[in-house]
């Protein structure tokens, strides 16, 4: 026993280890103008979720009211007493749920470009609110172009928001931020009621109420790349003000006086980011970072 206990407390056989005083992480560097992980109020007061929240809430709300408005759009438009509406409904019915078929293709897209996706939607809902609106007695555009757009448009809209949030502003705040867009969603449902009154005021004629979707979705190609918070565009650059930092201070924050990004963490005492907004360090921060 004295023995072992010898071996065990020998300084060569089983040599301490020293404790490492002192050492911090290597700065992080990450994408300019992230805001990943970013504090909750600066997110909430910078256009890229909003962005994000507006375009989910459009298309929601034109989804949403599709499919509750296709029965009486499709008896409007095939009045001439054949079946062609009946078996449109029953079809639209069938196809709703095998929206997933695409999904393989929405991961790949979200993976490799997500604004793709998010541009990807505005097309499928470009085109297929051009066939409500233009041509909703077309039996095959409907059948065999806009009812399988719409399915899959369904998957693509919550697939994308959900990967956009957690690459665009992480998973610190990523269920507050779930929340406070599912309320821009039910806002923005609020007006689907009236819309539909409107329509049967006008003997059951939807086309008023699609063209303005279908308008709203033209404008959606415009704010997309509003929703990645490090899409920067040359005029947005050229447009700050002179305050010696670089930006303006809305569209964009930097933590360095030459416009660099850089996160640094102590690795000893904690793990949570810093962010500075506007190039300004105070004295907290700077605390932290020593």
């Amino acid at each position: 026993m004295e023995a072992a206990a010898a071996v065990a407390g020998s300084p060569v056989l089983t040599p301490r280890r020293r404790k490492r005083v002192g050492k911090t992480a290597k700065p992080v560097p990450r994408a300019k103008n992230s805001q990943v992980d970013a504090p909750l109020s600066l997110v909430l007061t910078r256009p890229a979720f909003w962005s994000l929240a507006t375009w989910l809430s459009c298309h929601i709300y034109k989804l949403n009211f599709v499919v509750a408005t296709i029965n009486d759009q499709l008896l409007h438009s095939f009045d001439d007493g054949s079946d062609d509406a009946a078996k449109l409904i029953d079809l639209f019915g069938a196809m709703l749920p095998f929206g997933f078929v695409a999904l393989p293709l929405v991961a790949k897209t979200l993976h490799e470009r997500p604004l793709m996706a998010l541009q990807a939607a505005n097309v499928i809902g470009f085109v297929y609110g051009a066939v409500f609106t233009f041509a909703p007695d077309n039996y095959n555009l409907l059948a065999y172009v806009a009812f399988p757009l719409i399915a899959c448009s369904r998957q693509l809209v919550f697939s994308s928001l959900f990967h956009t949030i957690g690459q665009n502003f992480g998973f610190k705040h990523y269920g507050v931020l779930f929340g406070i867009a599912n309320v821009t969603v039910s806002i923005f449902q609020s007006f689907q009621t009236p819309m539909v009154e409107w329509a049967e005021n006008n003997g059951g004629d939807y086309f008023q109420s699609n063209f303005i979707l279908w308008i709203v979705t033209v404008l959606l190609l415009f704010t997309v790349p509003y929703s990645d918070p490090t899409n920067v565009s040359k005029k947005d650059n050229n447009n700050r003000s002179n305050n010696g930092t670089g930006c303006c201070g809305w569209c964009c924050y930097s933590d360095s006086d030459n416009g660099d990004n850089t996160v640094t963490a102590n690795a000893a005492d904690s793990n949570e980011s810093t962010f500075l907004i506007e190039g300004h360090r105070s004295e907290e921060h700077t605390s932290e970072l020593q």
